[in-house]
């Protein structure tokens, strides 16, 4: 009777295919460009797209708001901004991010002329002295206050110096909060301008297309056959439903019987011209029943009706 079963070799077969199996399985989730790591890029490229731009946006209103003052944006200021999201180095361009640790570079976002001074600048120094000032002032009323001395008047000249300039610096900082709401109303109007821009241009480019038709038309004249009677039917021709009056004209020949003279106003014969643009019908009117001077009557008849229109 023979025993059934697997080899030791075909079992070592096995498990060093199922191993090699297990290691490419595991690069194409956990390698260098496998699925969990392109994850990962595109979640980290995505927090940096919105960074940059937060970032844009910030420093193109402070650009705008600086550019209404008559100045330039200022070097404190454009700091200011990136501090919100992250580190500006040494080198004046790489930033590193708070969120992530991410790099980013200044000129990939702006690229213009910074001034070292101007109306921020101003404020944010005439605010860190006050500070000072009163980190100062502070120090020296509570060291007096220790000593307990007896110095109530010099103590209390302290107090009021500190009080007042506290109210300086809360006068300043509304001064700020009301730079940084004109910095955000200023964005709000560059983002207004630049719809309106694009608007304009679509207006412009749909004016140049029309132009550009009508510069590849020509002008024609053509004699029309009536089609019966006294009308015309023009629908044959191109865009027949925008015609007016306008485009037809005609050419008569008239006569008279006797001494009759047709020229007085109001006695001779008429013809008039009628058009629907809905059917592209035109009608011929003569009017032969005005009499003139004199014994017998005036008549006139149509010679020739004519269609003038822009043709390809």
């Amino acid at each position: 009777m023979k025993n059934r079963g697997i080899t030791l070799v075909s079992l070592v077969i096995t498990i060093i295919i199922l191993i090699i199996l297990a290691g490419l399985s595991l690069n194409l989730v956990l390698g260098e460009n496998g699925l969990f790591h392109r994850a990962v890029s595109a979640q980290e490229m995505q927090k940096v797209a919105q960074i940059k731009e937060k970032l844009s946006l910030e420093i193109a209103a402070a650009e705008t708001d600086a550019i209404i003052r008559n100045e330039k944006l200022e070097q404190k200021q454009l700091e200011d901004i990136i501090q919100k999201y992250g580190t500006l180095q040494e080198d004046k361009d790489t930033i590193i991010t708070k969120d992530g640790n991410y790099k980013i570079s200044l000129k990939e976002i702006w690229y213009g002329t910074l001034s070292n001074s101007g109306s921020y600048t101003d404020k944010v120094e005439q605010v860190q002295v006050l500070e000072q000032e009163i980190a100062d002032l502070q120090k020296k009323y509570d060291d007096l206050k220790r000593l307990n001395d007896g110095n109530g008047a010099i103590l209390e000249s302290l107090q009021t110096q500190i009080e007042t300039l506290k109210t300086e610096k809360e006068d300043l900082e509304k001064q700020k909060t009301n730079l940084e709401t004109q910095l955000a109303d200023a964005q709000t109007a560059n983002s207004n301008l630049t719809t309106t821009l694009q608007q304009e241009q679509e207006k412009s480019q749909q004016l140049e297309q029309q132009i550009t038709d009508l510069s590849n038309k020509k002008l024609k004249k053509v004699q029309l056959t009536a089609s019966s009677g006294n009308t015309y039917n023009v629908t044959s021709y191109e865009n027949y439903q925008d015609f007016t009056l306008d485009n037809f004209s005609y050419t008569a020949r008239g006569s008279a019987w006797l001494w009759n003279d047709c020229s007085g106003q109001g006695y001779g014969p008429t013809i008039s011209l009628s058009y629907n643009n809905q059917t592209g019908i035109l009608t011929v009117i003569t009017n032969n029943d005005a009499v003139g001077f004199g014994n017998g009557n005036c008549s006139t008849s149509v010679s020739g009706v004519f269609l003038t229109y822009l043709s390809d």
